[in-house]
């Protein structure tokens, strides 16, 4: 069902992706609405794929990553491990339902000038990936950011 997936529209890595393939998301979370999120990627042989995008809710996978999939049920291409970590740290940043829209325009600047990729899943939902040489000084920006209550964030890494 098409309401169960979390979608990209612009997936940052567009011109390179030909392929979609999905990843669960918290399926254990009843609450949650969406179980699947649909990954932009490029094919690299039948089971493995480039991500091409910066999961939204997805832990543990990053753009440029190299998945392995699997045939799960109805899905012929379902994320089950990442076999080439590329390095980059994804960034969640939630700026809330009632944030000032120069508190956005200031994390975007910030986040430009940083040469981050970003993706918005929402008004209110940006993604950011940055390389591993630069993921400590923008945790530290938006550490410092949710101080001020301007945002939360959250990094896409478990381990």
């Amino acid at each position: 069902m098409v309401d169960e997936y979390v979608v990209h529209l612009a997936p940052v890595w567009r011109d390179q992706a030909a392929f979609i393939i999905h990843v669960r998301i918290d399926a254990d979370d009843p609450s949650r609405q969406k179980h699947w999120q649909q990954l932009w990627v490029k094919q690299v042989d039948d089971k493995r794929f480039l991500v091409c995008c910066i999961p939204f809710f997805a832990y543990d996978i990053a753009l440029a990553d190299e998945v392995e999939t699997k045939p799960e049920g109805q899905k012929r291409y379902v994320v089950q491990r990442v076999v080439k970590d590329a390095g980059h740290y994804t960034f969640r940043v939630w700026f809330g339902e009632s944030a000032d829209p120069t508190i956005r325009e200031e994390v975007m600047d910030e986040v430009e000038r940083s040469g981050c990729l970003f993706e918005w899943s929402s008004e209110n939902l940006l993604v950011i990936s940055v390389e591993a040489s630069r993921a400590s000084e923008v945790a530290d920006y938006l550490y410092q950011q949710q101080q001020l209550s301007r945002l939360i964030y959250e990094t896409g890494r478990t381990r």
